[in-house]
């Protein structure tokens, strides 16, 4: 099964070769938050993710211009 799970995602991760891909916890490393304010942005559609098997994946271009949205919306109150 876990053969089965790698192949999958470098399959993937082949397909998004040129672009910087990153998992919830090396979102979470890269943006200085919790793995869980993570999850909650993928929950709220603030932040755009697949999955392959029980990995989440989330592409760099997708990160940058999430975070540029929630900045704004946090100063929006």
């Amino acid at each position: 099964m876990k053969k089965a799970v790698a192949l999958a995602l470098d399959k993937v991760l082949k397909k998004y070769q040129g672009q910087e891909t990153y998992t919830v916890k090396q979102a979470a490393h890269y943006l200085q938050c919790s793995e869980l304010t993570i999850r909650n942005y993928i929950t709220k559609g603030y932040l755009n993710a697949f999955r392959i098997g029980r990995s989440v994946i989330i592409k760099g271009d997708d990160m940058e211009k999430a975070m540029t949205e929630i900045k704004s919306l946090k100063y929006r109150r």
